[in-house]
């Protein structure tokens, strides 16, 4: 019927415009570690190499050709509730996983080497709280004042609104979480170009650097 196929359109057009926002994040990301003198050369070189072939192929290929992790866990993040709690982390990764996110992507900051960088960087994904504001609740847990936190006792600019899914549309729905990056990734920026406090990459640039450097190692 006629409402079925306005479905079906509408989730095609939202599934391009996903598509379209994903690999922009992916360039945001190449572009930004191109950039980073603090990488190793190889890297910032396979950056370009990839940026390039991402450019020559944006219409033709899916962005899973490339970063599939990514794209799966970003979809599986935007469906995750956040609890915060004790802020352990441990609720939001189950749920990101039973969302189908991409287990590499959590190993990646499970690991006991994982520097602190990294874990705050991961934090701000997962809890969708600026590294400064969970610094402050880590700090009223440390002093006993709060035992547990819900969504209500903190700056969630960078969440996603829990009734966001049910009041708009998918391809609104993947609007917000492209601006839940860039508001990370700008952060992360200022950190690193001011030397502040906090994560200087977002999670995802910490990923993505790491399948670089596994790129460089294997000779891909």
């Amino acid at each position: 019927g006629d409402c079925s196929d306005f479905t079906t359109l509408e989730d095609a057009i939202g599934e391009q415009i996903s598509q379209s926002i994903h690999a922009k994040v992916i360039e945001s990301l190449l572009i930004s570690m191109v950039c980073d003198n603090t990488l190793k050369d190889a890297v910032r070189t396979k950056g370009a190499s990839v940026l390039t072939r991402l450019w020559d192929n944006r219409f033709s290929k899916r962005i899973e050709a490339y970063f599939p992790v990514l794209e799966t866990t970003w979809e599986a993040r935007r469906h995750t509730t956040v609890q915060l709690g004790t802020l352990m982390g441990v609720s939001e990764i189950f749920a990101l996983m039973r969302e189908g996110g991409d287990l590499r992507f959590v190993d990646y900051f499970s690991r006991d080497t994982c520097p602190h960088d990294e874990l705050q960087a991961f934090r701000e994904f997962l809890f969708g709280v600026s590294a400064e504001e969970l610094r402050i609740m880590d700090k009223k847990m440390k002093d006993g004042k709060n035992r547990v936190f819900t969504t209500q006792d903190a700056d969630t600019t960078l969440s996603l609104p829990s009734t966001y899914l049910y009041n708009h549309s998918a391809t609104d729905f993947v609007t917000q979480l492209y601006l839940f990056f860039v508001k990370r990734h700008l952060e992360a920026h200022t950190r690193r170009i001011r030397n502040l406090q906090g994560p200087k990459r977002t999670a995802e640039e910490h990923v993505l650097v790491y399948f670089l450097e596994q790129a460089c190692a294997e000779g891909k």
